[in-house]
């Protein structure tokens, strides 16, 4: 049976051989048997489009390389890549690019394209992916939850950090008096003895809050990070031991020792916004601080 990463490429592969053609997300979605709202998530966190944005986007890349490589007429290059008329490429080219196809020609003037999606830009986990980091630089945050001391053995028998993640956001969020982020969950999590994790399921919190006496409070400072993005293919409260496990293998095992960066903090955090969830969807940001 195909993974999903495999029919992901697939997908690709079928936009560029039907690059010229007219086709749906439907389209795509049914060539390699995966549902167009799993489909159009993964496009849209691999590249920041929806999928169809994509697509128009590998087409202008290509009219981009024929304008540069070919002496064909604007008119047959429009009919090519299924314009009807010169004058839509005209639009469709100056909304993408602030010029026009024939002054591109005459000018050669960079343009920005749209890369095609590739294996190198994520790793396989699980039948699920973990996107390669960016950087970005994030200010001081301040965090409330429940800390938790968590064997690394201990949490693969028992899923603890799902178990705790699930009845904090859930169950006891709402204790917390004062402006919080509602929607999105946070995990803080440091490094202590050998084999043990300090756990801490939190919410970010906004201003002044009043936060029961079993929460604690942690301030993140200011700094730059590397970050991940794992796109699931199932619920948010189903990323337990086994998934995490593969992240941070890849992370800290593999990632870490290739990279010219270094992690002097002995802490990650992992965010999920409910709001880019569903019952057969997730994201999670693993944000590693890196000097």
């Amino acid at each position: 049976m195909k993974s999903n990463t495999k029919r992901i490429l697939e997908a690709v592969q079928y936009i560029e051989n039907n690059i010229r053609n007219d086709f749906t997300q439907d389209n795509i979605a049914q060539n390699v048997y995966l549902s167009k709202s799993y489909l159009g998530s993964i496009f849209k966190a691999l590249t920041g489009r929806n999928m169809m944005e994509y697509v128009r986007a590998r087409k202008m890349a290509h009219i981009v390389h024929d304008l540069s490589h070919s002496s064909k007429k604007v008119m047959d290059i429009a009919l090519d890549y299924g314009f009807s008329q010169e004058q839509n490429l005209i639009r469709a080219f100056k909304k993408s690019y602030n010029i026009t196809p024939a002054k591109f020609r005459n000018n050669q003037t960079e343009l920005p394209i749209q890369p095609k999606i590739n294996n190198e830009m994520f790793v396989p986990i699980h039948n699920s992916i973990l996107i390669k980091p960016f950087f970005k630089f994030m200010p001081s945050i301040k965090f409330a939850g429940i800390e938790y001391v968590i064997g690394e053995y201990e949490n693969i028998f028992y899923e603890n950090a799902t178990v705790y993640g699930n009845e904090f956001f859930y169950n006891q969020k709402h204790r917390i008096k004062g402006d919080f982020v509602k929607n999105i969950y946070y995990a803080y999590i440091r490094k202590t003895i050998e084999n043990s994790n300090i756990y801490m399921p939190s919410v970010q919190l906004i201003g002044d809050a009043e936060v029961p006496d079993d929460m604690k409070v942690h301030t993140v400072p200011a700094t730059n990070y590397a970050v991940f993005k794992y796109a699931g293919a199932h619920s948010p409260n189903e990323i337990g031991a086994n998934v995490l496990s593969g992240i941070h293998h890849y992370i800290f095992d593999i990632w870490m020792h290739t990279t010219k960066y270094t992690n002097d903090y002995k802490f990650h955090l992992e965010k999920i916004d409910q709001k880019s969830c569903r019952e057969n969807y997730c994201e999670m940001d693993l944000y590693i601080p890196v000097n």
